[in-house]
C-alpha cells in the first residue's frame, strides 16, 4: 500500500488507504493479501508495462489514481516438445548427414532467437562434427536397431538438452567365405562335399548357406552332381594346380564367390607302342636295332624309353 501512496498527500493530514486495486486488462492475476499488500503475476513471459487503478481515500472523500508497472525482459531457455523427439534413419552399414534443422525440428525460442546445436552424441556407432553445422554419423559394422541421440539446444544464453532416435535399418549382408583347397590324382576326378566347402563359410545374420553353382575351371572340369556335391575332373594327363570357382547364398539375396585350388598329383603313364615291321629271307636270321623299334613309340611324361623284353613269336 506505501508504493501505491508513494505520490499521495492529504490536506489535512488524514490517514490515506487504498481501495479498488484493478490491473488494466490481460491475463495476469492480482490477489489481496489482505494486510495492505497485494500479489501481482505477470502473464507467462510477458515483459513491458502493466498498468494499475485503484482508488486513494482519506476515509470521506475517494480519488481516482493509476500506476504502472514495468516487468522487465528475462531470457527464457529454448523450448523442446520431448512428446515430438527427433527421429532420423539410415540403412546398415550406410552413413548419415545430419543437419543442423533436422535436430531442431522440435526446439523453439519464445523471443524468437536463433538456436544452434552442440555436444552431439550418440551411444553407439559414431557422429562426428563437420564444422559446417552438419554432422555425420556412421553406425557400427554390421549393427542394426536404434541409437539414442543427444545434444544440447541453445539460444545464445541458455541451452536445454534435447534427445532423439536413429533408427538403423537392418540391409542384407553377403556370406563371408574362406579359400579351399582338395587334391587328386593325374586322370582322376574327385568328389568334393558341399558341406566340406560351406564347413568355413558364415554369414554375420545366421542366415543357413547353400551352395548354388561352380564355375571357372582352370585345368579341368567342373560340375555339381544330384546331390548337390561338387566333381573336378582335371584335363587328361595334367598335373599340377587347378582351379574352380563356388558360389554361396544365404537365401536372403546375399551371395559370394570363392576359389577353391585343385592339386593333381602326377600318375605315371604307360608309354604309347606303335607297330612295327621288317622282312628277312627264307631261313636266314634278321637283326633290328632296338632304337628302330623304339623310333615311333613315345611316352607323354617324357621318359626315355627301352626294350626290356620279345616275346609270343610267332612263325
Amino acid at each position: 500500500q506505501a508504493d501505491l501512496l508513494a505520490n499521495a498527500s492529504d490536506v489535512d493530514g488524514d490517514t490515506l488507504s487504498v481501495s479498488g486495486l484493478t490491473v488494466d486488462g490481460g491475463t495476469e492475476t492480482l490477489v489481496d493479501n489482505g494486510n495492505g499488500t497485494w500479489t501481482y503475476t505477470p502473464p507467462a513471459n510477458f515483459n513491458g508495462t502493466a498498468g494499475l487503478s485503484y482508488s486513494v481515500s482519506d476515509g470521506t472523500v475517494e480519488t481516482a489514481a493509476s500506476a504502472d508497472i514495468t516487468i522487465a525482459a528475462v531470457n527464457d531457455a529454448p523450448n523442446v516438445d520431448m512428446a515430438s523427439p527427433v527421429s532420423l534413419s539410415v540403412a546398415e552399414d550406410g552413413t548419415l548427414l545430419i543437419n543442423e534443422d533436422d535436430l531442431l525440428a522440435n526446439a523453439n525460442d519464445i523471443e524468437g532467437d536463433t538456436l544452434s546445436v552442440s555436444g552431439v552424441t550418440v551411444d553407439s556407432g559414431t557422429a562426428n562434427g563437420n564444422g559446417d553445422g552438419t554432422w555425420t554419423f556412421t553406425p557400427d559394422a554390421d549393427f542394426n536397431g536404434s541409437v539414442a541421440l543427444s545434444y544440447s539446444v541453445g539460444d545464445g544464453v541458455n541451452a536445454v538438452a534435447n534427445a532423439g532416435t536413429i533408427t538403423v535399418t537392418a540391409v542384407n549382408d553377403a556370406p563371408d567365405t574362406l579359400a579351399d583347397s582338395a587334391g587328386t590324382n593325374e586322370d582322376s576326378a574327385v568328389s568334393i562335399l558341399a558341406s566340406a566347402l560351406l564347413s568355413n563359410d558364415s554369414d554375420v545374420e545366421g542366415d543357413t548357406l547353400t551352395l548354388t553353382g561352380v564355375s571357372n575351371a582352370v585345368n579341368g572340369g567342373v560340375a555339381l552332381d544330384g546331390n548337390g556335391d561338387v566333381v573336378f575332373t582335371p584335363d587328361a594327363d595334367f598335373n599340377g594346380s587347378a582351379t574352380f570357382d563356388y558360389t554361396v547364398s544365404d537365401g536372403n539375396g546375399g551371395t559370394a564367390t570363392q576359389t577353391v585350388a585343385v592339386t593333381v598329383a602326377a600318375v605315371n603313364d604307360a608309354p604309347v607302342a606303335i607297330s612295327d615291321s621288317s622282312s628277312a629271307s627264307e631261313d636266314t636270321a634278321v637283326t633290328i636295332l632296338a632304337s628302330t623299334l623304339l623310333a615311333n613309340d613315345s611316352d607323354i611324361d617324357g621318359d626315355t624309353l627301352s626294350i626290356s623284353g620279345v616275346s609270343n613269336a610267332v612263325n
